[in-house]
């Protein structure tokens, strides 16, 4: 299965899952979630 999409690193309310009752559909590349943290603690540390 190939899958296109983003990851919404600024939109940190998507973390809460349940309430947003979003399903699991694929695991990202380990250095696409590297990049992802890195843009999170920018954000939180700014």
């Amino acid at each position: 299965m190939s899958l296109n999409g983003v990851i919404l690193a600024d939109q940190l309310k998507s973390l809460d899952w349940k309430a947003r009752n979003a399903v699991f559909i694929a695991n990202a590349k380990p250095e696409t979630i590297d990049d992802v943290i890195e843009l999170i603690n920018t954000l939180i540390c700014s």
